[in-house]
């Protein structure tokens, strides 16, 4: 939610071709939407902010536009509930607005980063579900298999990434989807640290050894960082995870239960 999270300029620009391509009118200023597109590429999310705020105010442009520029600028700088607040009165004050499956989407997202899990699946099933929606799918669907799969429910995240992957192949997101179902997360395991440093890792994950733990060392990559990941265990079950990870805290680790 949300790879959260996709990146919000990404969603912004897919979003906005999707209007001109559909033909849905630009009612804001050319000097104005330029402006803060401009911004916004640029990472002047509060500047953003700011400007679709005065607009709005001033009764320039449409309330809708403005409200989702706010929204995903807030998400940017992690306002949850800035960015909560701005889709979630767009959603309900404009139910014929172009912008209400790319606002379901973010919102999802902004619930999802928050940590409300439940919820944030909930918004990506209304993406679906609006004008425009189809358009959103590989990225909707993505973002809700992740989520099954930090919730466990192993079986449902298999059949949402499979079902993206036989629909669009060849997306990004396919691709994303075939990398979780090969890398084998589809179990409940200890992590007790993550390096940058790979002789860090290693250093930790020999030392549990000779504690008597089984510590694997696991490559991983965030934001396109390649870093490394000393966890223990391949647990069915979230109580014997957290057994282990008691265990683990007794003996003076950190211990964090994935996914």
């Amino acid at each position: 939610m949300l790879e959260m999270n996709r990146p919000a300029n990404r969603i912004f620009l897919s979003l906005f071709v999707i209007a001109i391509c559909t033909g849905a009118p630009v009612a804001l200023a050319a000097d104005d939407v330029a402006s803060l597109q401009a911004a916004f590429l640029k990472g002047e999310y509060g500047s953003v902010l700011r400007g679709a705020a005065a607009l709005e105010k001033r009764g320039a442009g449409e309330r809708d536009t403005l409200l989702y520029l706010q929204g995903v600028s807030a998400f940017k700088l992690s306002e949850w509930d800035v960015a909560r607040a701005r889709l979630n009165r767009l959603i309900s004050e404009y139910p014929r607005s172009r912008w209400r499956a790319q606002a379901w989407l973010a919102l999802g997202d902004a619930l999802e980063s928050s940590g409300q899990g439940e919820e944030a699946l909930k918004a990506y099933q209304q993406v679906y579900r609006e004008s425009g929606g189809e358009a959103l799918f590989p990225q909707a669907t993505l973002r809700t298999g992740k989520i099954l799969l930090r919730m466990g429910h192993w079986g449902e995240s298999k059949q949402v990434l499979e079902s993206l992957i036989s629909r669009v192949p060849n997306s990004e997101e396919a691709a994303a989807a075939k990398e979780l179902l090969h890398g084998g997360d589809f179990y409940y395991c200890v992590q007790t640290g993550a390096f940058v440093n790979q002789a860090n890792a290693m250093k930790l994950a020999e030392e549990l050894r000779r504690r008597g733990y089984p510590a694997e060392l696991q490559e991983g990559t965030m934001q396109g960082k390649l870093f490394y990941r000393v966890r223990i265990g391949r647990y069915a079950k979230r109580a014997e995870a957290e057994e282990q990870a008691k265990r683990l805290q007794e003996d003076g680790f950190p211990a964090r239960i994935f996914p």
